[in-house]
């Protein structure tokens, strides 16, 4: 180690949502998957085949059969979605193809707003014929007032149970108990608390959330709707209304939570609607958007490449998403005049279950699924990782600057100069060259990872973090 250097780029090189740190660094601390399981029919069926990440990218990402793909990249949180899918953009921007645009849209800071604010900088969305539906981006991209958002969303909620009178999950009489229930201010304030639902899907609309949150979908769950006996009594109390008093003692009845499901399949049923409404958007808008853009590519010869790295950073449009990238541009879309669309986008398996309905799983080209065990069954990976991390906050940021504008080649990979930890434990990279672990050693990050690490925490993400 080089302390002097490293204590000045610890906090740029560390950095836990990959996206934001600088690209020379990102090069220079990624370490390559070598075992991505690819799936055609089902994501959860038997592997047809288990390749590296550079096989993926050549003979799937780049698309050299020029064919219209939807290709899912799947994995838990923290297993390195977001890591693979920046490495592909970034090899698709070193390779610099002519007839190809390529557009990453990363997660920003993982809201909606952050999302849209990125996509109306891109100039293939500015220059747009269709200035109404960019207007409503740009109203989107603002929305109401954080302060007033989380109750606009309550409130939302409310309407759209006021006005279903087609939804078939819930009975008429559950549907009216339903929404005595969450009009009640008991309630209100219970299911606005931190970690529930409403203000999940605050948090993906409005704010930056934090690193443990990024992957989390704003969607209901059966915990939000638990009740026990002393809320219950709260509710009698407070002289809550009959209706309101009904739909608690049902739940807190509800064993073998049969009601409760029931109960978030439905509220489910009204996120997107809800977030549509509060920021000013139709639903057609994005795929119109999308349209738009391939119309105008289409008459410029060319074709379109889409790495999206978290599709929950589009919450409250993410259908409309799914809808506008599995549009084909051949077959009965043909005379729409439409560019091919090559589409990348990362999803965690738990948000993939919820949201790619069968319709949308028969349309997947491809399923890459990160394992668990992202460092592989031996532990040199997992030293790679740490090793590579630990050399580059040691490099002054121009070294490695300078390595990548001449091409980022393995072969030219720089190792800093130790000053700190002479004669340590290191790990050899496949090319010879060490990567001086100071001031760790092998077992201290093996132990780091099997031992302090909780299981479900074994990942890229949260050894970073620790």
């Amino acid at each position: 180690m080089n302390s002097a250097i490293a204590k000045k780029r610890m906090n740029q090189v560390i950095n836990m949502d990959i996206i934001t740190s600088s690209e020379p660094d990102f090069l220079a601390t990624h370490a390559a998957l070598e075992k991505i399981y690819v799936h055609s029919d089902r994501w959860d069926g038997k592997a047809e085949a288990v390749l590296s990440e550079e096989q993926v990218y050549h003979r799937y990402i780049l698309n050299q059969g020029n064919n219209h793909q939807f290709l899912l990249v799947m994995g838990e949180p923290g297993t390195g979605k977001s890591h693979l899918i920046r490495w592909f953009a970034a090899r698709f921007r070193q390779a610099a193809l002519e007839a190809e645009v390529v557009l990453f849209i990363r997660r920003n800071d993982n809201t909606l707003k952050g999302t849209l604010r990125q996509l109306l900088d891109l100039p293939e969305v500015v220059n747009i014929p269709n200035k109404e539906v960019y207007d409503r981006l740009v109203s989107a991209a603002t929305i109401i007032d954080n302060r007033k958002l989380r109750f606009k969303i309550y409130q939302e909620f409310i309407v759209e149970i006021e006005s279903d009178d087609e939804s078939e999950i819930l009975s008429n009489t559950e549907k009216r108990r339903l929404l005595a229930f969450l009009q009640d201010e008991d309630v209100q304030s219970r299911l606005m608390g931190e970690g529930n639902a409403f203000n999940r899907i605050y948090n993906k609309v409005s704010e930056s959330v934090g690193i443990s949150d990024s992957d989390v979908a704003a969607l209901f769950n059966a915990n939000d709707f638990k009740v026990d006996v002393d809320f219950t009594d709260e509710l009698i109390s407070h002289e809550a209304s009959k209706n309101a008093r009904k739909m608690a003692d049902a739940l807190l009845a509800d064993d073998d939570f049969e009601l409760t499901n029931r109960i978030v399949e439905y509220m489910n049923t009204h996120v997107d609607a809800v977030i549509q409404q509060c920021a000013g958007l139709k639903p057609g808008d994005l795929e119109e958007v999308f349209h738009e853009i391939r119309k105008e590519l289409k008459k410029q010869g060319k074709n379109l490449t889409i790495l999206i790295e978290d599709i929950t950073a589009f919450t409250g449009i993410n259908l409309a998403l799914l809808n506008a990238l599995m549009a084909r541009h051949d077959g009965m879309n043909e005379e729409m005049g439409l560019c091919r669309l090559n589409s990348v986008v990362g999803t965690t398996i738990e948000y993939f279950k919820t949201y790619f309905k069968d319709n949308y799983q028969q349309r997947v080209t491809k399923y890459f699924i990160i394992p668990n065990n992202a460092f592989g069954e031996t532990e040199s990976g997992l030293c790679e990782f740490v090793g590579r991390y630990l050399n580059v906050m040691s490099l002054p940021f121009d070294v490695i600057a300078e390595w990548t504008s001449n091409g980022a080649s393995m072969d030219e990979y720089p190792v800093h100069e130790v000053t700190e930890g002479k004669n340590w434990d290191s790990i050899e990279l496949k090319d010879g060259k060490r990567l001086n672990l100071f001031p760790f050693t092998k077992r201290a990050v093996i132990n780091l990872y099997n031992c302090i690490l909780e299981s479900a925490h074994r990942t890229p993400r949260f050894l970073l973090r620790d």
